[in-house]
């Protein structure tokens, strides 16, 4: 899949911030070209439609609560800032759906690069996605950085898993 490679990490944890072994991590999000796999949208070239997988993943936490997924970074769609969505999953239960986000500077520097500069400049940041409200205080703000010719994205994630 064409774009800027990122790796992103998520650990799981509890109200005492321990480990959650086992919890499944789910994400997807859209393509350079603001595409999602798994459906028809309009908005873009690829329209890949039902049964299509890319930029869908799940993944079991280890002992640590950790799981680690190999993607690009998300592009945009009209109306929303760039976001991956993600569930955490216990005993085939969802125990929390939420969205994680990028900081608004480094979105645009990676935006500024192809492939996703052939989809133009992006209509929604952050501050103005009515979903996203304050990434950074509620916790859905990506800690980032370089990792060579990539980024590298963490987030802790808390749970219930009595929920």
């Amino acid at each position: 899949m064409a774009g800027h490679p990122l790796r992103l990490g998520v650990q799981v944890v509890d109200a005492d911030c321990n480990p959650v072994p086992g919890a499944v991590v789910d994400v997807w999000h859209a393509d350079s070209a603001g595409d999602y796999s798994a459906f028809r949208d309009g908005s873009g070239d690829d329209e890949a439609g039902e049964g299509t997988t890319f930029l869908r993943g799940s993944q079991v936490a280890g002992d640590e609560g950790i799981v680690e997924f190999a993607t690009v970074y998300p592009g945009w769609y009209p109306g929303r800032a760039v976001h991956i969505h993600t569930k955490v999953r216990l005993d085939d239960a969802a125990v929390l759906t939420t969205q994680l986000y990028f900081a608004d500077d480094l979105t645009d520097e990676v935006h500024a690069e192809d492939p996703y500069a052939a989809h133009g400049t992006r209509d929604t940041r952050n501050e103005d996605d009515a979903i996203a409200g304050d990434p950074a205080a509620n916790g859905n703000l990506l800690t980032t950085s370089a990792a060579g010719r990539s980024t590298l994205g963490l987030v802790v994630l808390g749970v219930d898993p009595e929920a």
